[in-house]
């Protein structure tokens, strides 16, 4: 899915005298990760929290949470997993 394109300090991406763009899986996954619960206003259930979750024990909550919003925003996720510290989504738009 192409969408308008958000450089790396969320800032809305400017080419050319207009919006950017470019394919939004990442950036989707991203912004559903470090977006709380009741931040988007047309969507307040959606996002992770992730700052929510640093200090809590990795009892799989966190990876159901994050499958689940994705899965919400339209996504077919494969896996979710945590590794070294990285979490590693392998998802895909339906």
């Amino acid at each position: 899915m192409i969408d308008i394109a958000i450089d790396s300090g969320y800032n809305i991406s400017i080419t050319g005298g207009d919006f950017g763009t470019q394919e939004c899986l990442a950036q989707s996954q991203r912004l559903l990760l470090i977006t709380t619960k009741g931040e988007w206003k047309i969507r307040p259930e959606s996002g992770v929290g992730i700052v929510n979750w640093l200090e809590s024990v990795n009892d799989g909550r966190l990876m159901r949470e994050i499958r689940t919003q994705m899965e919400s925003d339209g996504m077919k996720v494969n896996s979710v997993s945590m590794i070294d510290n990285n979490i590693e989504i392998d998802a895909e738009w339906k």
